[in-house]
This record gives structure tokens, C-alpha cells and sequence, in this order.
């Protein structure tokens, strides 16, 4: 479960929270150093929800093999590409 206030120093996939940053709109953001290294400006409901995830180099890369693993009632028997 992701944690309801954003603060400095959690991390969000390859994101940890540097500092408060403007405010994007009407909504709170946040200033993020990804694992790559490069910073992101992200909206804090985008990290509590899991939709920012990284500063984008984490597009393209493989989905994990979820395999044998179970979600409730559901077990994963192969991926489907």
C-alpha cells in the first residue's frame, strides 16, 4: 500500500522524492531523482497511484515474468507478450 503523504526521501518505483516542488496546476508536486540519474518534476498523485514510475528510461524494458505467482484467486501460468 502506497503511503497517503508524499515526503522527501520515499521511493516510488526508480523515483525518490527530493523536495516539494511548484505546485503543477491545482495539484502538489514533487521534485524526483530517478535510479538513471536525471530529476522529474512529478504530480503526487502520479507516485501514490503508481502511474510515474520513472523519469521515462524505464519504458521499453521487459515486464517481469510473473509466472507461478498468485493475484487472489488467479495464478499466472505464462506471460502473453
Amino acid at each position: 500500500m502506497r503511503p497517503a503523504v508524499v515526503k522527501p526521501g520515499q521511493r516510488y518505483g526508480r523515483l525518490t522524492v527530493l523536495s516539494r516542488s511548484e505546485n503543477m496546476g491545482t495539484q502538489t508536486a514533487f521534485l524526483c531523482r530517478c535510479d538513471c540519474g536525471a530529476e522529474k518534476t512529478v504530480r503526487s498523485m502520479h507516485l501514490r497511484s503508481g502511474r510515474t514510475v520513472s523519469c521515462g528510461c524505464a519504458k521499453g524494458t521487459a515486464p517481469r515474468d510473473l509466472t507461478g505467482q498468485r493475484f487472489g484467486i488467479l495464478t499466472a501460468i505464462a506471460p502473453t507478450g
